[in-house]
């Protein structure tokens, strides 16, 4: 019996549920018209209809980015198709596969200046791994298992245009292929390559290991390696929560949203493991740092930084295969250089706690320059402390929660002062772009139902997505979101201070968030004292349905990590030497927290040096004043 005739429309419907892909975010459009009755009819994807096309592939990012599985967006031709291109582009940079369909105008009406015509083969050419337009309808069995194929190879998104006139017609014999068996196969590491790593891990003076969201899956491989090194562990943002942050040998999150402990024991090492991640900030990297990279895809080796050893597989597997080729070494000065580091930043956890508990104003409060936005001259702040409101979200989250984290200066109170459990956080990492946290909590909401979703947001891009709070709204999902709320662009103005200009451009007046969510359908809460605080955030979580939680936080200058480019500029990589092969260079290795250069290598368990290895220091814990237990 012949294949069921059906359309290009339906076929693409079909091929998409056949791939197993959950959903598609979009917006209707005249372009897309009978592919949207396709979905509608297959029911599979299920099509979310999103508020603006940006937001919608800022969702399918998402999507992708926390399930591990490929998603869609699509929108209508021409203005659509180009607003959804900011999305498409955080897939890209942070490598996640996306599927991109974009309506067009009927096959004759193609470059004849007819309304909303692009060249969006033009257009997407630098956002995609695979981007072409049908140009017959017969192409579609041919162009979409490509364009699917692509996207999961090569980690990013795929594109295919297809004109409206070619979705209404029919193909003979279609029939959807699903995604081959070959893709599900994980790569394995070369047994020399694997002895080349194990070599630089056991000679190494002073290793470290960094961790990414690719990290996730060998927690405890990961502790265990870092115990047998006596190694501290520094985590990318996008990595927080792939180890506890309690762990005695953490030191909390590298770069600019950052702790200084990471910034120094990163400074001062000889060799870094890198586990999970294409983070890398070239100001932050000592000279001569050789590193060994561990990732499940091959194309996100040495793809933003220069590699000594690359190792391809699943980091459980790979990092547990290390840990048993390594005997316990115990590096007396490296240990005590980053062990003080980590106090350092656990006394700032302190100062930021007891802000949080009212009985301190909190790190970094008082503002001076010409744009301190505090007042001129450094009067102290008001409202609730950032660092304060971070503390204060590390005690009231479950454990299991997804967060959402926008871009801004929030970000790097979060990154420095949220002491996290197991939480997985979701950023826009390489693209960085403003108003994603929202449109992300939606994607994220819809990929992991069972676990609770929190968006952190400045109020800058809060109001670049605000009317997206009404699809989640629509589609009932139990989010909240958390608004940083102090009427300007935080980062910009302190940028514009630091180079001593005049803030300009950087104020703006908001709306009443918590009433925009109750006129919305959901729950406003409005934060003004930080002592009201946590049971805003208790109750939010509580709540089955959106929530948006409107916190007045302090205008206040966020102490920036020193990196060891700013303490040496010869000890740091540049832009051009982070992509080229290691130079071998001794690095300079200049630290607060004493001299590691003197390191021997360590011989031994850590008990036959006589140093027993150390229970970490009690102290007020994060976790203590929420939903979770208390820990040591």
């Amino acid at each position: 019996m012949p294949a069921r005739r059906m359309t290009v429309a339906d076929y693409v419907a079909a091929e998409l549920a056949a791939w197993d892909v959950a959903c598609v975010f979009g917006v209707p459009g005249d372009a897309v018209i009978p592919l949207l009755e396709a979905l509608r009819q297959n029911r599979r994807p299920r099509f979310i209809a999103a508020r603006h096309e940006g937001a919608a592939a800022l969702m399918a990012s998402a999507y992708a980015k926390l399930s591990g599985q490929l998603a869609a967006c699509c929108s209508d031709a021409g203005p659509g198709a180009v607003q959804m291109l900011n999305g498409v582009y955080d897939a890209a940079m942070d490598r996640v596969p996306l599927l991109v369909i974009t309506g067009g105008l009927p096959t004759a009406k193609t470059a004849t200046h007819w309304p909303q015509d692009a060249n969006l083969d033009l257009v997407y050419t630098d956002a995609t791994v695979f981007n072409h337009t049908l140009a017959a309808a017969g192409q579609a069995t041919r162009i979409l298992p490509a364009a699917l194929r692509g996207a999961w190879e090569r980690s990013g998104p795929a594109r295919v245009g297809l004109p409206v006139d070619l979705q209404r017609e029919e193909l003979a014999d279609a029939k959807p292929t699903g995604k081959p068996g070959y893709l599900q196969e994980e790569p394995t590491p070369d047994a020399r390559d694997v002895d080349a790593a194990l070599h630089l891990l056991r000679t190494a003076m002073k290793p470290v290991i960094l961790v990414g969201r690719g990290a996730r899956a060998a927690r405890e491989a990961v502790l265990a390696l870092a115990e047998a090194l006596d190694a501290p562990i520094v985590a990318t943002l996008p990595g927080l929560g792939a180890v506890p942050a309690e762990h005695r040998h953490y030191c909390g999150v590298l770069g600019e949203a950052g702790t200084q402990a990471a910034a120094d024991v990163l400074g001062a090492a000889d060799v870094a493991l890198v586990v999970g991640s294409t983070w890398w900030q070239p100001a932050f990297v000592p000279r001569g740092l050789k590193v060994i990279q561990v990732d499940t895809r091959r194309a996100h080796l040495g793809m933003t930084f220069p590699v000594e050893v690359d190792l391809a597989g699943p980091a459980e597997t790979v990092v547990s295969a290390l840990r048993d080729g390594i005997r316990p070494q115990a590096r007396d000065s490296w240990h005590a250089f980053w062990e003080r580091a980590r106090a350092t930043w656990h006394a700032e956890l302190q100062e930021a706690d007891a802000a949080a508990q009212g009985r301190g104003a909190g790190p970094g409060t008082r503002v001076g320059g010409r744009g301190g936005a505090a007042g001129r001259g450094g009067r102290a702040a008001e409202g609730v402390h950032p660092a304060a409101l971070m503390t204060v979200l590390s005690g009231v989250l479950d454990p299991e929660a997804v967060i959402c984290v926008d871009t801004g200066q929030h970000t790097y109170w979060f990154g420095r002062y949220f002491f996290p459990d197991r939480q997985t956080v979701l950023v826009s990492g390489h693209w960085r772009t403003v108003g994603f946290a929202l449109p992300a909590a939606i994607g994220a909401a819809l990929a992991a139902p069972r676990r609770p979703v929190v968006a952190l947001a400045g109020d800058g891009g809060l109001g670049m997505t605000l009317m997206e709070f009404t699809t989640a709204v629509r589609e009932r999902l139990p989010i909240v979101v958390i608004c940083c709320n102090d009427g300007r662009f935080a980062e910009e103005e302190e940028l514009q201070d630091r180079a001593g200009v005049e803030p300009f451009g950087t104020r703006f007046v908001n709306p009443d968030f918590a009433a925009f969510a109750e006129a919305a359908g959901g729950v406003g809460i409005r934060v003004e004292r930080v002592r009201d605080l946590e049971p805003a955030l208790e109750r939010a979580l509580r709540v089955d349905g959106p929530v948006l939680v409107d916190v007045r936080v302090a205008q206040v200058t966020y102490p920036r990590p020193e990196p060891v480019a700013h303490r040496d500029p010869w000890a740091a990589r540049t832009e051009t030497e982070t992509r080229e092969a290691a130079t071998g260079t001794p690095s300079d290795e200049i630290g607060r927290y004493g001299d590691p250069r003197q390191e021997g290598h360590g011989r031994g368990h850590p008990g036959a040096t006589g140093r027993q290895p150390r229970r970490e220091p009690v102290t007020r814990r994060l976790w203590g004043r929420g939903r979770q237990p208390e820990r040591v």
